[in-house]
């Protein structure tokens, strides 16, 4: 077709004489392909390849929709589809990885309060060594860090990766990618500042959340604890670890909440909105 590099104009009408040759070169490649069977490993069978009007509400759907929506979203944000794009194999990984937790601290017979710990919002996306450095076949790793975790957090969730790791070890098992922890001042701050809601409250850095709007105080956090006051600890076999919810927050959700944490409870938030709404109320009907 001597068309150097395929791609259709949005900035012209769909019925461009442009577009339509675009459109024609598409569905001509497509066909072919599909007759010569280079298809067939997804099933296909080639009942609709030359079906026009089939194909041709195909093609406009996937490239002046699908594809015209994402041509406009990069138009009002540069580089928004392309970061998206690469975010998905990350998404998957923590969600992933967030599973493994899970599985190892179930399996382990752990408290329900350290799997209350473990969110795929609050894994940090890990990534890769630019320099594609390798150990042992395995891809190098770099966990970024997660603006709104707090130290006690970031030692409880390294410990429990090296105790996951330990036990793949032991099961002749190995994670894909070895993740590494850089040190405090040479971590990159992770791509998704999206914060997790429902955690306990010893999960946030208290100056974090301390800075974030009240309703988000109310959303991010509830009124309890997971961890020792001594992360090191955690997967001790400390006496602490097997105490009830209800007990380990009232030895240790006081100390925390006297420790700096500007803690808002939602209920208390909702109830001080409809008295203020109320309030305003009465002044306008007086």
């Amino acid at each position: 077709y001597a068309v150097p590099s395929w791609g259709p104009n949005f900035q012209e009408s769909l019925y461009s004489l442009f577009n339509l040759a675009i459109r024609i070169i598409a569905l001509d490649t497509f066909k072919q392909a599909l007759t010569a069977s280079a298809y067939s490993f997804l099933g296909t069978t080639g009942t609709h390849a030359n079906n026009m009007d089939v194909l041709l509400k195909i093609y406009d759907h996937i490239v002046h929709y699908c594809f015209c929506l994402l041509y406009m979203k990069d138009g009002h944000n540069p580089g928004s589809v392309e970061a998206a794009g690469k975010a998905n194999p990350q998404y998957q990984a923590s969600g992933r990885l967030t599973k493994d937790r899970i599985k190892f601290l179930k399996h382990n017979a752990y408290p329900q309060q350290y799997q209350d710990l473990i969110d795929s919002k609050a894994t940090s996306d890990d990534e890769l060594d630019p320099k594609g450095s390798r150990v042992n076949g395995r891809a190098v790793c770099f966990i970024a860090k997660q603006p709104e975790r707090s130290a006690k957090a970031e030692a409880f969730i390294c410990k429990l990766d090296k105790l996951c790791e330990l036990a793949a070890q032991l099961q002749s098992q190995q994670h894909t990618d070895l993740c590494v922890v850089p040190p405090a001042n040479e971590q990159n701050i992770s791509h998704y500042l999206a914060i997790p809601f429902g955690m306990p409250l010893d999960y946030f850095d208290p100056q974090f959340y301390n800075t974030i709007p009240h309703h988000m105080h109310a959303w991010a956090a509830v009124r309890s604890v997971t961890i020792l006051p001594d992360p090191a600890l955690s997967f001790t076999d400390h006496p602490d670890e097997r105490l009830s919810d209800s007990a380990f927050n009232k030895k240790y959700l006081p100390g925390v909440l006297d420790s700096g944490y500007w803690f808002i409870d939602l209920d208390e938030l909702d109830a001080a909105i409809t008295a203020q709404d109320e309030d305003d109320t009465e002044e306008n009907t007086e």
